[in-house]
């Protein structure tokens, strides 16, 4: 009946071999093999091919050669190239015209031939101009992109309507640009192009499965790989399209899947009523485990004991296998456990005695440092006391021990070139804590040249993403948004990782911040729209008005004396010569309507009655001024996250940003910067490209984006009273977000106090944090090679 219901939803012509309910029955073993790996695109059309044998997959298909075209020679005499034609009902004139593009080598010379032949009025129907069919479209995407922004301009042509959209190619196109953007890590353009997928009528359950098989082949970033499955999964959950056991495979193999999507895969598969086998079972057991979720591993790990599973069991894991153990060695499992002396007690009671009380905020340090010492005395294993020290000093650095984690620094630093991916981190985040930033950028640009192996088998760069932005945290943590501002503009070429989504999150919170070090003339000024009086860059030097622009050398050379240590530093609350806020949204701009364009024409749901919550009491005089000094603003000021920002992004830099994939924690700062830069009226805008983006908002910035939208939507009590109930601004807003994420999904008055007092405190804050000031260390030896 559902699928009768969804009429936009293809049904398979060759629907998947589902599990069968019973166990008694043969074992399907082919379809438990691996999936061979989608290397190439020409394995990606030959599987493609074989759900959907299309003529013209014969002419176009597989990755062209520099020596020999993929369409060389196709002349009429040709009945294989006719035929073909024929059956897609493609005129032979029509393909001769883009046959260049077919016969391109190279995206480059592809996309040329394409902007000659549309140069040339290569299509005969005007309102079809800069748009591709959708055989030309895989044409184009069969080659390799050589750099982001042929990729991205292949995106913007791929999503563009085509002018025959062939339902039976077109999820081809989408598929093979996903293959190209998750191989160039360009996180945005593959998250929209698989929302566009989704919200077209001609998907299958073996595109879907196509999909998920080249994302866990060419693993992503960690978070964009849970937010692009767990979309893809869902989908297929709502409109119930099967997946193969093998699909499943593929994706529970993966070391990087997250446990959220592992419990998505289990709904899936009681939607459509597989039931798992063991291979299955022990790979949710293995994800459940190592990310500490006990339940799940032990449900897991209970239906292979009790034969829940399809298929054979190994005979260790039943009853009968454990009568049939060795006597002694059952006799040792049914032992009974004694309790340990101080001299055998067991090193993994020790670490969760001491990681339970790291975690309680009421211990003290001395209790801590006491359990720790006491335990030590007794373990001999190395590993696990340098386990338990970086415990100790993540602890610390939480909530701000800076007296007991010199001590320990000291013991674990001789240790530095045997560090850890995640203890590099906790060394990283305490030396910055302790006053020297300058210190823990030394150790970084000590470890760049290493390399790591992860669980999957691939090598990844030692200073990831991550750790630099904890780094950014804990420059922000001390007070110093100058620095995270400029790790921001320098970081590909300083520590050679790229920004994530955290990582603009944590320069939004930065620049909110920054507001706390500007000088009370300065923000007078720049409210009263006096900013003519104030010079032009508010920056001494080249280094602080574009970093940007910077070479390598120069930019480590800036970051080391920007880092030392200087009691007479005043931090100006400034961003490349502007206020910081202002320069944080234009990136904002550059990084939304960068990668998507469309978020221009989206119109705000409401609109707002006042610009912020202080407009009425500088309203005369700011208006006088703003009318006199800046008539071309609007009522609500200059739009710097619509199309008229006076800043373009060739002035704040060539980076492109492709790998930010936004998020809920990003859109939440985004909207505590834009209230404290008086520009709440735009924050039913953001939630409407959160809507557009497919961004599931938490209750948290629901209630964020209330409280700050009842400042600037709500009138009077009199006047709310005879405009009647429920017709304020504020009030249109909630029903909008009801309509958009459901009653259930709705703050709660809970989240609205919440909110209340999260908001109240940033502004009742005087300044920013510190460093430690009364505890020295001696790192310089530490650091040294």
């Amino acid at each position: 009946m559902l699928r009768r219901t969804l009429g936009h939803v293809v049904r398979p012509s060759l629907p998947l071999r589902q599990y069968s309910q019973a166990r008694a029955g043969r074992s399907h073993v082919k379809s438990h093999a691996k999936l061979e790996p989608l290397d190439s695109v020409s394995d990606i059309v030959s599987e493609y091919r074989a759900a959907c044998p299309h003529p013209l997959l014969t002419l176009i298909a597989g990755e062209p050669s520099a020596t020999t075209p993929i369409a060389t020679g196709p002349t009429a005499s040709n009945p294989t190239v006719e035929d073909a034609l024929q059956a897609a009902g493609i005129a032979r004139e029509q393909y001769d015209a883009w046959k260049p593009v077919i016969n391109a080598t190279t995206l480059s010379s592809a996309l040329n031939a394409a902007d000659s032949i549309l140069g040339q009025g290569g299509h005969t129907n005007p309102s079809s101009r800069g748009r591709f069919p959708a055989w030309v479209l895989l044409a184009l995407l069969r080659n390799k992109p050589a750099s982001h922004t042929e990729a991205f301009v292949a995106h913007r042509i791929a999503l563009a309507p085509p002018v025959t959209p062939t339902p039976e190619l077109m999820p081809l196109v989408f598929i093979l640009l996903a293959y190209w953007l998750t191989r160039l890590g360009m996180s945005a353009p593959l998250h929209s192009t698989i929302v566009h997928l989704t919200r077209t009528h001609f998907v299958r359950a073996d595109h879907i499965s196509l999909l998920l098989r080249i994302l866990v082949a060419h693993s992503p970033p960690r978070a964009v790989l849970q937010a692009e499955l767990s979309l893809l999964l869902k989908f297929a959950i709502y409109h119930h399209l099967p997946l193969s056991p093998s699909t499943y495979r593929a994706i529970l193999d993966n070391h990087d899947t997250p446990p959220n999507v592992a419990r998505l895969v289990e709904e899936h598969m009681a939607t459509c009523g597989f039931t798992p086998n063991y291979v299955h079972t022990r790979a949710l057991l293995r994800i459940y485990g190592q990310n500490g979720l006990r339940a799940s591993a032990a449900n897991s790990w209970r239906r292979i004991r009790h034969g829940e599973v399809h298929g054979r069991v190994p005979s260790y894991t039943s009853r009968k296998g454990y009568r049939s153990m060795d006597p002694d060695l059952r006799q040792a499992m049914n032992a009974k456990p004694t309790l340990p002396t101080t001299d055998d007690i067991h090193p993994n009671i020790w670490l969760q005695v001491l990681k339970t009380a790291a975690q309680d905020s009421k211990t003290s340090p001395d209790a801590l440092l006491s359990v720790f010492h006491e335990g030590r005395q007794h373990i001999s294993d190395t590993s696990v006391v340098r386990f338990a020290t970086f415990l100790l000093i993540k602890s610390f650095v939480r909530r701000e021990y800076f007296k007991e984690i010199a001590p320990l620094l000291a013991d674990i630093m001789p240790l530095k070139d045997d560090f850890s991916t995640s203890q590099l981190t906790i060394v990283v985040e305490a030396l910055t804590m302790l006053g020297r930033p300058d210190a823990a950028c030394r150790l970084l640009q000590q470890h760049l040249g290493r390399a790591t192996e992860t669980s999957s088998g691939t090598t990844v760069p030692f200073v990831d993403t991550q750790m630099i932005n904890s780094f950014m945290i804990a420059l922000l943590r001390i007070g110093r948004p100058d620095a995270v501002f400029y790790i921001w503009d320098t970081m590909p070429r300083v520590f050679g990782v790229q920004p994530n989504a955290i990582s603009f999150a944590i320069v939004l919170k930065a620049a909110r911040f920054a507001r706390k070090c500007e000088g009370t003339l300065q923000v007078a000024l720049e409210d009263f729209g006096l900013r003519h009086i104030l010079p032009s860059r508010m920056a001494s030097s080249e280094l602080e008005r574009a970093p940007h622009k910077l070479n390598r050398e120069q930019a480590i050379e800036g970051l080391e004396r920007m880092l030392q240590r200087d009691p007479k530093r005043a931090v100006t609350g400034f961003w490349r010569g502007h206020r910081a806020g202002s320069v944080a949204l234009r990136v904002a701009r550059q990084i939304f309507l960068g990668n998507w364009p469309e978020l221009a024409r989206l119109e705000t749901p409401v609109l707002a009655l006042r610009v912020s919550s202080s407009a009425q009491a500088t309203s005369p005089m700011s208006d006088l001024y703003r009318s006199i000094l800046h008539p071309d603003e609007g009522t609500l000021g200059e739009d710097i996250l619509g199309r008229a920002s006076a800043v373009t992004p060739q002035q704040e830099g060539a980076d492109t940003y492709y790998g930010i994939l936004p998020h809920d924690p990003m859109f939440r700062a985004l909207i505590d910067l834009l209230a404290d830069e008086d520009r709440a009226w735009q924050i039913p805008l953001v939630l409407k490209w959160m809507q557009h983006l497919s961004v599931v908002p938490s209750s948290a910035t629901l209630a964020t984006a209330l409280v700050y939208w009842a400042e600037v939507s709500l009138d009077g009590p009199w006047i709310e009273k005879i405009k009647g109930p429920g017709s304020s601004q504020y009030m249109r807003l909630r029903r909008w977000m009801m309509g958009w994420v459901g009653w259930k999904r709705m703050p709660r008055r809970e989240d609205m106090q919440a909110a209340l007092r999260r908001v109240q405190y940033f502004r009742d804050m005087r300044s920013l944090g510190a460093p430690a000031r009364d505890v020295e260390v001696d790192v310089d030896a530490w650091c040294e090679k």
